[in-house]
């Protein structure tokens, strides 16, 4: 009900046609979002010219994760918004244009994401982000010494230097 009431509130501010836009990268078919409420509970519904709409929810992981991210980021301008193990619910071909998706709202909401990935192929398609605007990347990895753990912030040209040649950053 959470994601439904999210997106009723930019469905009226006539933004809803972006999280369309955003979710046909995923799934092409999708025509149109709209908000239902049966037997007291409400949802997302997705019109993919089938006789019915469907659930979002049975769109799959990558569309909620993805309508999750779009949702907070575009509702919370100015805010922070923090993803743990990004990658999850996406298949790794689409994880740079993921990075893409984010990056362009989060400059357009003047929002900032803070996530964290295990996944070597999640961190190296970030590498175009952080080459075309490297005010809108940061790159930091934590890394224990024993029972201290620090923080390594390292800048775009390490970077990219990094996954150029196959050095791990994870």
């Amino acid at each position: 009900s959470e994601i439904s009431e999210l997106f009723g509130v930019l469905a009226l501010k006539g933004q809803d046609s972006k999280i369309v836009d955003v979710l046909k990268l995923l799934d092409p078919r999708i025509k149109k979002l709209t908000t239902i409420t049966i037997g007291g509970l409400s949802g997302v519904y997705a019109d993919l010219g089938l006789s019915s709409l469907l659930s979002i929810n049975m769109l799959g992981d990558g569309i909620n994760k993805l309508m999750q991210i779009v949702l907070a980021m575009l509702s919370s301008p100015g805010g922070i918004l923090l993803v743990d193990e990004l990658e999850n619910g996406f298949h790794y071909s689409f994880y740079p244009k993921l990075w893409e998706v984010i990056g362009k709202i989060a400059k357009d909401t003047d929002s900032q994401v803070i996530a964290t990935t295990h996944s070597y192929e999640c961190i190296s398609a970030a590498k175009s982000l952080a080459v075309n605007d490297t005010d809108l990347f940061g790159y930091i990895r934590l890394d224990r010494k024993e029972d201290i753990v620090k923080a390594n912030r390292f800048d775009n040209d390490a970077f990219e230097y990094a996954i150029d040649n196959d050095i791990e950053v994870r």
